[in-house]
């Protein structure tokens, strides 16, 4: 073997041995980095057993209507996948079956449409809102300045916000990016999910 071809091997080598380890540490990465969806409160937009994966350098990330997120309810309790209905200013209620909101409080009142899930529930939704945004009375409430109000899409069976009412935007981790499991369902998670009058 000539000296320039085994240049050219010793090269070829590198190149893959790089290309191997980076590709065995964005799995790693990818797998210790990702949340598993536990229950059914996420239903049918992420199912049990998914894996998700929070976005990159999202540190400073501002809450957008309709993402769905990371957030602990309480401090140090353990972290639940949600979707943000209600922001600042917002009023929020249950009304007719449907999670209702009235954007910036004024205007006519939007349903949450989350595909998939029906249009009312089949069971009797609990009543929402307390002025902290829990549920138990029927009225509306108002998000307020620096919280948001978090929502699962499978409505009957969530914990969510009507648990514990409004969550602070610090209570956010990090907005969900990537469905990373299964592998035939993996990919960014762009949402369907709209309010309708």
């Amino acid at each position: 073997m000539t000296t320039k071809a085994r240049g050219r091997l010793a090269v070829t080598a590198v190149a893959v041995s790089v290309l191997l380890v980076a590709a065995i540490a964005t799995a790693v990465a990818g797998y210790t980095l990702s949340y598993t969806v536990e229950g059914r409160s996420m239903a049918p937009t992420l199912e049990p057993g998914h894996r998700v994966l929070t976005a990159p350098f999202s540190g400073d990330y501002s809450p957008v209507r309709l993402d769905i997120v990371v957030a602990h309810p309480t401090p140090g309790s353990a972290p639940v996948v949600k979707r943000i209905v209600g922001m600042p200013g917002d009023q929020v209620r249950m009304a007719d079956g449907r999670a209702r909101v009235r954007p910036g409080g004024a205007g006519p009142w939007l349903a949450l449409a989350v595909p998939g899930t029906g249009d009312a529930w089949h069971s009797t939704p609990r009543t929402c809102c307390t002025a902290e945004g829990t549920g138990g009375v029927d009225a509306p409430a108002t998000v307020p300045p620096g919280h948001v109000w978090l929502l699962g899409d499978n409505i009957p069976v969530s914990d969510d916000s009507r648990a514990y009412g409004f969550l602070p935007f610090s209570a956010i981790d990090a907005p969900l990016w990537l469905r990373t499991w299964p592998i035939g369902s993996a990919g960014e998670l762009v949402g369907a999910a709209g309010l309708v009058p």
